[in-house]
Parts: structure tokens; C-alpha cells; sequence
């Protein structure tokens, strides 16, 4: 464990941030916060006799040891979360949701900046070789998110800094792990795309249980009559 960059938040502690090449973890009654421009973030939650949350700030996903900001990569970043989970925490990557991928903006429309899109794809692709199912993605733009765990429930707070859509919930995590237990929770699902089926989805199984902010749940209501 790099001891500078990687922090098991105390138990009296409340709150942290994520910062570029940090990885931190919470449990109950914890707040993390991460705000995210180019770069790009795994949340993943995990459960052992809680519910252990544990996110990155990955600056860029394809790592360059000359250059000390972007010397830890995707796969180094994740790998840790990983090996922590297993090592203090005795859960199997198996037992893992990456719950929210995030970030990954573009101010600019300059044809020479590919570093979010170069962060999403090779993000996914370490995910994906891990076996690690994505519930919830939200890219391509500057995003602030905060995540609140508070014993059964995680409660997510996300931010399109771009567009100002904003979006507060709270997930179930019984429900979520038990729904996985017999689904495929690879959906990818963005949290503020209105409409979208895969969120419902979500709703219907008692998932996500409460939700307030600006996506549009009157339409799909008159839809459904």
C-alpha cells in the first residue's frame, strides 16, 4: 500500500476528498467527494460485514513515468483497490461493483486532446479484465459526485458541471447485491440521462430507493398510465 496516496479513513472521521492518484476508502456513516475534469474515477463498493466504498482519481489511464502526475495508470490504480479489498477487507474481486465510473471530460473540442477519451477506454478495459460489472457510468463531461454510506444504504450525489443536470439518490445495497446474485449488473447506466431504461430498471427492483433533483420522472409517470 502507498501510504501517501492510498487512505482507510478512520472510524471518528467523516469526510474526504479524492485527489489526483489517490485512492481512499469509507464505511458507514462516511462521506467521499471527488470532482473530476479530464480525469477519471472508479467507485467501487464491496461487502464483507459492511459496506465498503473505495474510489480513484486516475489522471491518466495509460500511465508515463517521466511525467510525476501521471506516473500511476488505470490498471495500478485499480489493482490496489483491489488488492486492499482482498487483503483488509477479505472480499474477492468477484464480489466487487465498480458502482460508478465518472469523469473523463473535454472542455476543448481541439482534435489533439484525447486524454478522456483515451481514459475511458482503457479504464473499461482494465475493468472488464478484472470481470468488474460497471453499474453506473457517467462521462465526457466535468462531473462533481459525492458518495454517503449509511449501513445498508449509499446515498450518491452527481453533477454534470457542463450542462448543470444534477441528480441525489440513494441505493439499497441488500437489494443491489441480491438482484446481482441471479442478473447481469453490467449496464452502465448513467444516473442523468432522462429516460433511461436500465435506471427504471433499477426502480422497479426497489435498487434505487429515493430520488430527487432534476431528472425528468413526471414524463415517464404519464408514460406509464
Amino acid at each position: 500500500m502507498n501510504s501517501n496516496r492510498t487512505i482507510i479513513l478512520n472510524k471518528d472521521e467523516r469526510y474526504c476528498f479524492v485527489g489526483p492518484n489517490e485512492i481512499k476508502f469509507i464505511s458507514d456513516k462516511q462521506t467521499m467527494s471527488l470532482v473530476l475534469g479530464s480525469c477519471i474515477s472508479t467507485v467501487f463498493i464491496g461487502k464483507s460485514s459492511e459496506y465498503i466504498l473505495a474510489a480513484n482519481h486516475i489522471v491518466v489511464a495509460q500511465p508515463h513515468s517521466s511525467v510525476s502526475s501521471a506516473a500511476r495508470g488505470a490498471k495500478e490504480l485499480i489493482d490496489e483497490i483491489v488488492d486492499i479489498y482482498k487483503g483488509v477487507y477479505h472480499i474477492d474481486k468477484k464480489d466487487l461493483y465498480c458502482f460508478h465510473l465518472i469523469g473523463a471530460g473535454k472542455k476543448t473540442q481541439k482534435s489533439s486532446f484525447h486524454v478522456p477519451e483515451k481514459n475511458i477506454s482503457e479504464t473499461v478495459k482494465v475493468l472488464s479484465s478484472l470481470g468488474t460489472p460497471i453499474i453506473y457510468k457517467d462521462t465526457g463531461s466535468y462531473f462533481f459526485g459525492t458518495y454517503s454510506l449509511h449501513n445498508n444504504d449509499l446515498s450518491l450525489f452527481v453533477e454534470n458541471k457542463f450542462s448543470h443536470i444534477h441528480l441525489s439518490f440513494t441505493v439499497d445495497l441488500n437489494r443491489l447485491f441480491d438482484l446481482g446474485k441471479d442478473n447481469n449488473m453490467d449496464l452502465s447506466v448513467s444516473a442523468l440521462e432522462s429516460r433511461n431504461p436500465d435506471f427504471e430498471y433499477l426502480v422497479d427492483n426497489d435498487v434505487v430507493v429515493f430520488i430527487t433533483g432534476k431528472k425528468d420522472r413526471m414524463l415517464l409517470e404519464m408514460d406509464a398510465d
